[in-house]
């Protein structure tokens, strides 16, 4: 579940209403500008509430094979 979080416009709760806010679209971003970095990003929740966020970027950049 917690991989959606990087779609954009979702929301993990369907109680959740677009005036209650969500995610939207910031995610979604952050994910495609880390991937676009050849990093990684993830999520995972804490116990007993929470929510801890990695991102992880290379030192150096590999090229790209197109």
């Amino acid at each position: 579940m917690l991989e959606k979080i990087f779609e954009p416009f979702v929301r993990t709760d369907q109680a959740r209403s677009r005036q209650q806010g969500g995610w939207g679209l910031g995610l979604a971003i952050a994910a495609r500008a880390v991937r676009q970095h050849q990093g990684q990003i993830s999520a995972r929740n804490l116990e007993p509430q929470g929510l801890e966020m990695s991102i992880r970027l290379p030192l150096r950049s590999q090229p790209r094979l197109a």
